[in-house]
């Protein structure tokens, strides 16, 4: 779903706005219809939403019915497997604001969500393409960089490291 979004989603898309995405897209219903409670919106920034929604709406991947409703403009998503997407909700919701997440922001918390999803078991290590994933996550190298120093700072990763090329990070979870 992190890789449909990116696609989806112009490049300067906020982390923010990439993390209410996620959840609206594991959330819809058959008919790509969406609805997010305002507390779900709070619980998932640690604060205001509406420019993400407005930012998610200005991107023309939600066309609005009503204050945090509407329908995915993509009709791929009327696909089957509601249940599913529903159950990757709460994991991915769970995953971004678990108690080592509560300091970091949407960055750090769309970031946990991604090396989570794609460690392997039984290491819980992980590798991806660096450009890829800054761009998945809606931000600079620089940026992504930042971004897992603060992650292993809290505990999140036990430690990550690049190829000499840069082109490719590992990451290695508790």
């Amino acid at each position: 779903m992190l890789s449909y979004l990116a696609s989806s989603l112009p490049g300067h898309t906020a982390p923010g706005a990439r993390l209410v995405a996620l959840q609206a897209i594991l959330r819809a219903d058959a008919s790509s219809k969406v609805r997010l409670p305002r507390g779900l919106l709070r619980g998932i920034l640690q604060g205001p939403a509406e420019h993400c929604w407005d930012d998610l709406v200005a991107a023309g991947l939600i066309a609005p019915h009503a204050p945090y409703e509407g329908w995915f403009t993509d009709p791929v998503l009327g696909m089957p497997g509601r249940v599913t997407r529903r159950r990757a909700a709460d994991w991915a919701l769970r995953t971004a604001r678990d108690g080592r997440t509560r300091g970091l922001g949407p960055a750090g918390q769309l970031l946990t969500v991604y090396l989570r999803a794609h460690a392997f078991a039984p290491q819980c290590e992980g590798s991806a393409d660096l450009a890829q994933l800054a761009r998945l996550c809606g931000l600079s190298a620089s940026a992504l960089h930042l971004e897992l120093g603060l992650l292993v700072e809290a505990g999140i990763l036990i430690c990550w490291s690049s190829t000499p090329t840069g082109e490719e990070i590992a990451w290695r979870l508790p």
